[in-house]
């Protein structure tokens, strides 16, 4: 079981990385596995930072609220789902994914939770 949420957390980090270096060239993405939430690190040009954690169990993708905690209320979908979201702005979109729906933005950013 863990194997396989590997081989989908690897699905989504490459075309994270891929979508994230055509916005700011020499972009990586990885991560790092934690008790509860694996986090990803997005690596732009030396400014490391925390975009977004992964519940081990679930798979469910949030928002990072500090470079400690997870933000509950920022839903970016499932591991399984990461390719139905566009990855290319700061934060996913989705674009055909039934499983989410908006709840309100601030700014630029959009908010979305499961269905």
């Amino acid at each position: 079981m863990y194997s396989a949420y590997l081989t989908e957390l690897t699905a989504f980090i490459d075309p994270l990385a891929k979508h994230q270096s055509t916005r700011v060239p020499g972009t990586r993405c990885f991560y790092y596995t934690g008790r509860k939430f694996d986090k990803i690190f997005i690596d732009q040009q030396g400014n490391i930072s925390v975009r977004y954690f992964i519940d081990n169990k679930t798979g469910k993708i949030y928002g990072a609220k500090s470079r400690f905690a997870p933000n509950l209320k920022h839903y970016f979908g499932t591991v399984a789902s990461s390719s139905k979201w566009d990855w290319s702005d700061f934060y996913g979109v989705p674009v055909n994914d039934p499983d989410v729906r908006y709840v309100g933005s601030y700014g630029v950013y959009k908010w979305y939770l499961p269905v």
